[in-house]
């Protein structure tokens, strides 16, 4: 008996078993298959049984890590780190210098050095480069992305996703900065600038800036901005709705002055970290977790304090992003250590069940080139086997 003898209901449940890394591989097998790997309840049920990934951006490129966040037999605190390779799937070009990323649903969103931007889905190899509208003021602005999907009952499917552009740029009608946003949709190829109903009303967005790196979650994008027509620059959470194409605003766990991060946990909550100096020469560091999953019914966010380690990270460690293990009291930074050369650095932080934490880097690199663009990213991701539409097909489908 082959594979192709067995019913049709037990060859899919095998095949959902195959790590989507290695899918991939067999889509030209025959058309049944290649049929089967784009169904969006394949897809689905593939990554249900996929395990996560986590990769780490540094030096223009992106390289696969191993963490081990136990240790030995998880009975002590030793916990590692181990480079498994460079995803250098770029195929369009060896040299492409990936400058920032943003992953959803295990597309990664990448801009390069070089200001374009490209999706990825380092799983299946595919990519599709974006076309970017040129502005007037391209020399003056800035620009950042953020990827979602529009459709929950479709997000397994390359169509139903959009890219947001935050585009930070000088009004010289009102002499400030000020932010725009502009959506691609990926079916047909084209970008709309969003209105003011979109942005609850245009001048509110003169007024709020974006303070951190977006993340994804159920295919919106979270930030933390600050507004400064507010005292003491009031800062808040800032959902963009894929779906609603609009924004929303939440209220964080801690309020005042004090750098803010955001990760997300298992796919399910939001996690915050604050970051805040002390006067005596002492450092604030805490993480809060939202105490519910997040969907898009929900118009308010508890929080949960799980990790306070002020006293472990030192003041010349500077965070870039970070992981949370919330079971296993597990938190894991990586940045810039300013006090020893600048050098990127990892450190895992882990609990004993009493509340204390020890901390161990895993490490410590000097950083090669400019120091803006060494910054270490590590984030992670479950490998999907979700196929990228190509600007073709997307074209002759906006027909």
């Amino acid at each position: 008996m082959t594979i192709t003898d067995l019913p049709r209901e037990l060859e899919c449940e095998i095949l959902s078993r195959v790590p989507p890394t290695s899918l991939h591989k067999f889509r030209s097998t025959c058309r049944r298959w290649y049929a089967l790997f784009k169904n969006p309840r394949f897809i689905e049920k593939n990554l249900g049984k996929a395990k996560r990934q986590f990769i780490l951006k540094k030096d223009f490129s992106v390289y696969s890590v191993n963490l081990n966040l136990h240790g030995i037999n998880n009975k002590r605190f030793d916990p590692s780190i181990e480079f498994t390779g460079k995803l250098n799937s770029l195929k369009d070009s060896e040299q492409t210098m990936i400058h920032a990323i943003f992953q959803c649903e295990g597309l990664f969103l990448c801009t390069t050095k070089d200001k374009r931007i490209v999706v990825w889905n380092p799983c299946t190899g595919q990519t599709r480069w974006i076309r970017i509208q040129p502005r007037n003021d391209d020399h003056l602005a800035y620009d950042s992305y953020a990827l979602g999907y529009g459709n929950n009952k479709n997000k397994y499917s390359c169509d139903s996703f959009k890219i947001l552009r935050c585009r930070t740029h000088k009004n010289n009608n009102l002499g400030i900065w000020v932010m725009e946003f502009e959506l691609y949709y990926f079916n047909t190829d084209s970008w709309r600038l969003l209105d003011e109903d979109a942005q609850r009303n245009l001048t509110v967005s003169w007024r709020w800036m974006i303070t951190s790196h977006g993340v994804s979650l159920k295919g919106n994008t979270y930030w933390v901005a600050w507004d400064k027509k507010e005292p003491n620059d009031i800062q808040f959470l800032l959902r963009f709705d894929f779906k609603r194409e609009r924004f929303e605003h939440f209220s964080l766990p801690f309020s005042g002055s004090g750098t803010m991060f955001l990760s997300v946990v298992r796919e399910e909550k939001l996690a915050v970290l604050l970051d805040r100096p002390n006067f005596d020469s002492s450092r604030e560091m805490k993480i809060w977790v939202t105490d519910t999953k997040i969907d898009e019914a929900v118009t308010d966010m508890e929080y949960v304090l799980v990790v306070d380690f002020s006293r472990v990270l030192r003041r010349g460690m500077t965070v870039v992003s970070f992981l949370v293990d919330e079971e296993n009291e597990r938190v894991v930074c990586s940045g810039r250590d300013t006090k020893k050369g600048n050098k990127n650095v990892i450190y895992i932080v882990g609990g004993d069940g009493n509340h204390k934490h020890s901390c161990k880097q895993i490490l410590g690199e000097i950083a090669q080139g400019p120091a803006d663009d060494c910054w270490p990213f590590l984030d992670s991701y479950v490998p999907s086997s979700v196929q990228i539409q190509q600007v073709e097909a997307a074209n002759a489908k906006g027909d």
